[in-house]
Protein backbone atom coordinates (compact mmCIF):
# COMPACT_ATOMS: atom_id res chain seq x y z
CA UNK A 1 0.00 0.00 0.00
CA UNK A 2 2.78 2.37 1.27
CA UNK A 3 4.35 1.69 -2.77
CA UNK A 4 0.95 2.39 -4.35
CA UNK A 5 0.45 5.94 -1.99
CA UNK A 6 4.41 6.60 -3.35
CA UNK A 7 3.57 5.78 -7.26
CA UNK A 8 3.10 9.47 -9.35
CA UNK A 9 -0.37 9.50 -10.42
CA UNK A 10 -2.57 11.72 -12.17
CA UNK A 11 -3.70 13.43 -15.86
CA UNK A 12 -0.83 15.16 -18.42
CA UNK A 13 -2.55 16.95 -21.32
CA UNK A 14 0.22 17.70 -23.94
CA UNK A 15 -0.22 18.86 -27.52
CA UNK A 16 2.32 18.45 -30.14
CA UNK A 17 2.60 18.68 -34.31
CA UNK A 18 2.39 15.81 -36.14
CA UNK A 19 5.28 15.43 -37.66
CA UNK A 20 8.17 16.18 -34.76
CA UNK A 21 5.80 14.61 -32.67
CA UNK A 22 6.00 11.59 -34.07
CA UNK A 23 9.83 11.38 -34.67
CA UNK A 24 10.82 12.97 -31.37
CA UNK A 25 8.29 13.17 -28.87
CA UNK A 26 6.21 10.01 -29.28
CA UNK A 27 8.67 7.63 -28.37
CA UNK A 28 10.06 9.56 -25.08
CA UNK A 29 6.24 9.54 -24.14
CA UNK A 30 6.38 6.06 -24.31
CA UNK A 31 9.44 5.43 -22.06
CA UNK A 32 7.60 7.86 -19.53
CA UNK A 33 4.15 5.75 -19.28
CA UNK A 34 6.98 2.67 -18.75
CA UNK A 35 8.43 4.69 -15.60
CA UNK A 36 4.95 6.22 -14.71
CA UNK A 37 2.12 3.92 -15.43
CA UNK A 38 -0.30 5.46 -13.27
CA UNK A 39 -0.20 8.59 -15.02
CA UNK A 40 -3.33 9.42 -17.65
CA UNK A 41 -1.79 11.20 -20.97
CA UNK A 42 -4.22 12.52 -23.00
CA UNK A 43 -1.57 13.19 -26.50
CA UNK A 44 -2.95 15.78 -29.16
CA UNK A 45 -1.19 16.03 -32.17
CA UNK A 46 -1.86 19.31 -34.27
CA UNK A 47 0.63 21.34 -36.67
CA UNK A 48 -1.44 24.65 -35.17
CA UNK A 49 -0.31 26.12 -32.42
CA UNK A 50 -3.33 25.68 -30.24
CA UNK A 51 -4.39 28.02 -26.92
CA UNK A 52 -3.20 25.91 -24.13
CA UNK A 53 -5.95 27.42 -21.69
CA UNK A 54 -8.43 27.30 -24.31
CA UNK A 55 -8.05 23.70 -25.27
CA UNK A 56 -7.09 22.30 -21.78
CA UNK A 57 -3.35 21.71 -22.45
CA UNK A 58 -0.75 21.46 -20.10
CA UNK A 59 2.82 21.36 -22.03
CA UNK A 60 2.73 21.98 -25.50
CA UNK A 61 5.73 21.62 -27.69
CA UNK A 62 6.06 24.60 -30.39
CA UNK A 63 8.88 25.77 -33.17
CA UNK A 64 10.44 29.08 -33.32
CA UNK A 65 9.77 31.84 -31.00
CA UNK A 66 7.17 32.03 -28.13
CA UNK A 67 4.68 34.66 -28.91
CA UNK A 68 2.26 34.17 -25.88
CA UNK A 69 4.16 36.09 -23.14
CA UNK A 70 2.14 34.81 -20.55
CA UNK A 71 3.36 31.78 -21.00
CA UNK A 72 7.12 29.61 -20.17
CA UNK A 73 9.08 28.33 -22.60
CA UNK A 74 12.24 25.95 -22.00
CA UNK A 75 14.30 25.18 -25.13
CA UNK A 76 13.98 21.40 -25.83
CA UNK A 77 16.07 20.83 -28.79
CA UNK A 78 18.17 23.19 -31.19
CA UNK A 79 17.89 20.96 -33.98
CA UNK A 80 20.42 21.54 -37.22
CA UNK A 81 18.79 22.28 -40.51
CA UNK A 82 20.24 21.94 -44.24
CA UNK A 83 19.42 22.69 -47.70
CA UNK A 84 18.14 19.33 -49.59
CA UNK A 85 16.53 18.22 -52.52
CA UNK A 86 16.13 15.19 -54.19
CA UNK A 87 17.90 13.04 -57.17
CA UNK A 88 15.02 13.35 -59.38
CA UNK A 89 14.64 16.80 -59.19
CA UNK A 90 18.76 17.50 -59.34
CA UNK A 91 17.98 15.69 -62.65
CA UNK A 92 15.32 18.26 -64.24
CA UNK A 93 17.43 21.14 -62.62
CA UNK A 94 21.35 21.98 -62.20
CA UNK A 95 22.41 21.90 -58.41
CA UNK A 96 22.54 25.65 -57.62
CA UNK A 97 26.17 26.46 -57.31
CA UNK A 98 26.11 29.52 -54.68
CA UNK A 99 23.37 31.38 -52.79
CA UNK A 100 22.68 33.65 -55.82
CA UNK A 101 21.23 30.86 -57.72
CA UNK A 102 18.57 29.56 -54.90
CA UNK A 103 15.99 31.81 -56.38
CA UNK A 104 16.16 30.12 -59.71
CA UNK A 105 15.27 27.07 -58.00
CA UNK A 106 11.49 25.80 -56.91
CA UNK A 107 10.86 25.30 -53.63
CA UNK A 108 8.49 22.81 -51.23
CA UNK A 109 6.87 26.08 -49.37
CA UNK A 110 6.69 25.32 -45.62
CA UNK A 111 5.05 26.91 -43.84
CA UNK A 112 2.40 28.77 -46.09
CA UNK A 113 3.17 32.19 -45.33
CA UNK A 114 6.77 31.77 -46.30
CA UNK A 115 8.15 34.34 -48.84
CA UNK A 116 11.82 34.27 -48.08
CA UNK A 117 14.74 32.13 -46.00
CA UNK A 118 17.18 33.53 -44.11
CA UNK A 119 20.63 31.82 -44.81
CA UNK A 120 24.49 32.74 -43.93
CA UNK A 121 26.70 32.51 -46.41
CA UNK A 122 30.14 34.50 -46.77
CA UNK A 123 29.81 36.30 -43.33
CA UNK A 124 26.30 37.72 -43.62
CA UNK A 125 22.76 36.97 -43.56
CA UNK A 126 21.10 36.75 -47.03
CA UNK A 127 17.33 36.85 -47.56
CA UNK A 128 16.66 33.98 -50.59
CA UNK A 129 13.24 34.51 -52.40
CA UNK A 130 11.31 31.20 -52.00
CA UNK A 131 8.81 30.33 -54.65
CA UNK A 132 7.34 26.75 -56.11
CA UNK A 133 4.23 25.23 -56.88
CA UNK A 134 3.74 23.36 -53.76
CA UNK A 135 2.47 25.18 -50.74
CA UNK A 136 2.06 22.91 -47.24
CA UNK A 137 0.64 23.52 -43.48
CA UNK A 138 2.74 19.93 -43.11
CA UNK A 139 6.46 19.28 -42.12
CA UNK A 140 5.71 15.70 -43.16
CA UNK A 141 3.87 16.48 -46.72
CA UNK A 142 7.09 18.80 -46.86
CA UNK A 143 9.65 15.71 -47.19
CA UNK A 144 7.10 13.93 -48.71
CA UNK A 145 7.24 16.06 -51.72
CA UNK A 146 10.65 16.68 -51.78
CA UNK A 147 11.25 13.05 -52.05
CA UNK A 148 9.20 13.04 -55.06
CA UNK A 149 11.10 15.96 -56.48
CA UNK A 150 9.11 18.59 -56.12
CA UNK A 151 11.51 20.82 -54.94
CA UNK A 152 14.14 22.20 -52.83
CA UNK A 153 13.34 22.57 -48.68
CA UNK A 154 15.05 23.60 -45.63
CA UNK A 155 14.69 20.41 -43.70
CA UNK A 156 15.71 19.81 -40.25
CA UNK A 157 18.58 16.90 -39.03
CA UNK A 158 15.89 14.63 -37.74
CA UNK A 159 14.37 14.42 -41.20
CA UNK A 160 17.40 14.82 -43.46
CA UNK A 161 20.05 12.86 -41.83
CA UNK A 162 19.17 8.81 -42.40
CA UNK A 163 18.00 10.21 -46.19
CA UNK A 164 21.06 11.54 -47.31
CA UNK A 165 23.42 8.59 -45.96
CA UNK A 166 20.59 6.43 -48.28
CA UNK A 167 21.10 8.86 -51.23
CA UNK A 168 17.79 9.80 -51.28
CA UNK A 169 18.37 12.96 -50.60
CA UNK A 170 21.34 15.43 -51.26
CA UNK A 171 22.65 18.21 -49.98
CA UNK A 172 23.21 21.53 -51.34
CA UNK A 173 25.49 24.13 -50.64
CA UNK A 174 26.53 22.38 -47.52
CA UNK A 175 29.18 25.48 -46.85
CA UNK A 176 25.84 27.30 -46.35
CA UNK A 177 24.21 28.21 -42.74
CA UNK A 178 20.19 27.76 -42.69
CA UNK A 179 20.33 28.24 -38.91
CA UNK A 180 18.51 25.43 -36.13
CA UNK A 181 15.09 24.58 -35.69
CA UNK A 182 14.33 25.67 -32.47
CA UNK A 183 12.07 24.19 -30.46
CA UNK A 184 10.43 24.62 -27.29
CA UNK A 185 8.39 22.95 -24.37
CA UNK A 186 5.81 25.64 -23.03
CA UNK A 187 3.24 25.79 -20.43
CA UNK A 188 1.62 28.02 -18.30
CA UNK A 189 3.07 29.74 -15.23
CA UNK A 190 1.71 27.30 -12.95
CA UNK A 191 1.45 23.38 -13.94
CA UNK A 192 0.47 20.41 -11.98
CA UNK A 193 2.45 17.50 -10.62
CA UNK A 194 2.31 15.34 -13.09
CA UNK A 195 3.02 17.98 -16.14
CA UNK A 196 5.89 19.22 -13.98
CA UNK A 197 7.18 15.48 -13.90
CA UNK A 198 6.42 15.01 -18.19
CA UNK A 199 8.33 18.29 -18.59
CA UNK A 200 11.41 17.42 -16.57
CA UNK A 201 11.36 14.25 -18.55
CA UNK A 202 10.92 15.35 -21.97
CA UNK A 203 13.95 17.92 -20.95
CA UNK A 204 15.97 15.16 -20.04
CA UNK A 205 15.23 12.64 -22.59
CA UNK A 206 14.68 14.60 -25.65
CA UNK A 207 16.63 17.52 -25.41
Amino acid sequence: MELLRAEPRGEVRITCSHHFGSKRILPALLDFRLRYPAIRLHVAMNDANVDLVHHGMELAVRAGPLADSDLVARRLVSEPTMLCAAPAYLRRHRAPAGVAELEQHRWVIYPPGQRRLTVHADGRDIQVPVRGDVVTDSAASRLAFVLAGDGVARLPAYDAAALLASGELIRLLPEVETGPLEIYLVHSQRIGPSARLLRDFLLDTVG
